[in-house]
């Protein structure tokens, strides 16, 4: 599943300076193993290292879910390597302890709802989903929709109808009364497989920061308490 978002979304930065991380490490790989005396250079895993480093990039092109893989496999196979460094050349080791912990804060900004949200596949029983059920007003039509992953001030919109990015919607959401959301802009669309709905990405902007907390404490409320009925005694013995 692909994602759309604005042309000039900071995604765009974020990706740029992932990008230019991956290319900085492989160079220090490449200017610590060169100047090794006495030991061949490591050109399979270098090429192993950069075919892992183009997997990611491409993934995260298209914010493929199988780009947190990639990343976790190219940090992993190049462990050896850094603390190979730490006793030998400590730094070619600094340096590689400064870009991958660059790679904390800019993978923590695009795990974002509105980018990478968290999606429960695996739960198909109705009694224990923790979306929240929404009615989307959008001018005199009035669409099925769920609402999950409350986080940094976003959350995703679900729906089968298929929105332009940067719509404003209506919300109506059942919280034991009704709950009204106005104006809110579809900010991403991450595009639909067969039987699945469109994900959005939906920001919540300052002035509308209450309405999230009160929609964010209703959800996580309800998925303490389906977990709760999920593991009951009760719910074990009927099954």
């Amino acid at each position: 599943m692909s994602v759309d978002y604005f042309k000039s979304d900071s995604i765009k930065i974020l990706k740029k300076l992932i990008l230019l991380v991956f290319f900085f490490v492989l160079l220090v790989f490449i200017f610590k193993n060169l100047f090794q005396p006495f030991k061949s250079f490591p050109w399979i895993y270098l090429i192993f290292l950069l075919t892992l480093a183009l997997f990611a990039l491409n993934t995260l092109k298209k914010l493929y879910y199988t780009y947190w893989t990639f990343l976790f496999v190219f940090v992993l196979s190049l462990a050896p390597d850094v603390i190979s460094s730490f006793k030998i050349h400590p730094n070619y080791f600094i340096c590689y302890v400064v870009l991958i912990g660059l790679l904390i804060p800019f993978n923590y900004l695009i795990a974002a709802p509105i980018y990478y949200p968290r999606i429960n596949w695996w739960e198909y029983d109705f009694r224990f989903r923790s979306d929240l059920k929404c009615k989307i007003l959008d001018g005199s039509k009035v669409i099925e929709g769920r609402l999950s992953d409350f986080r940094r001030n976003q959350c995703c919109l679900y729906s089968f109808e298929r929105f332009d990015i940067g719509a404003l919607v209506s919300l109506n959401i059942n919280l034991k009364t009704e709950f009204n959301v106005r104006d809110l802009e579809l900010k991403t669309r991450r595009n639909n497989i067969p039987g699945r709905p469109f994900i959005y990405g939906i920001i919540f902007k300052k002035e509308k920061r209450s309405e999230f907390k009160t929609l964010k404490d209703y959800y996580f409320n309800k998925l303490a308490n389906n977990k709760i009925s999920k593991f009951s005694k009760k719910h074990i013995n009927e099954t």
